[in-house]
């Protein structure tokens, strides 16, 4: 709620994080594109060749930050999908 330019991004979850159990589905990134100051405990939106790329800096970067990521979210799974077919376990 406090981002003042956000902007949304798909992203496959192998390229934020490679060790992932499922790492071929598509995350959604939330990225503000009006934080652009260096923060070391943030990671941020850069342009690496013509390629957009999320990353985190240790120190200050040389690199022109385009925006802050404040958000990564995956899709809801559901864990057990025989559950939900027994009717009298469903919601109303």
């Amino acid at each position: 709620m406090r981002a003042e330019d956000p902007v949304a991004l798909i992203a496959q979850a192998q390229e934020l994080a490679p060790d992932l159990p499922q790492p071929h589905e598509q995350v959604l990134v939330i990225v503000d594109r009006d934080q652009r100051q260096w923060r070391d405990d943030s990671y941020f939106l850069v342009d690496s060749e013509g390629q957009l790329q999320i990353l985190w800096f240790e120190a200050e970067p040389i690199q022109r930050l385009l925006g802050q990521v404040i958000l990564v979210m995956r899709p809801k799974r559901v864990l057990d999908e025989d559950y939900s077919k027994d009717l009298w376990q469903m919601d109303e």
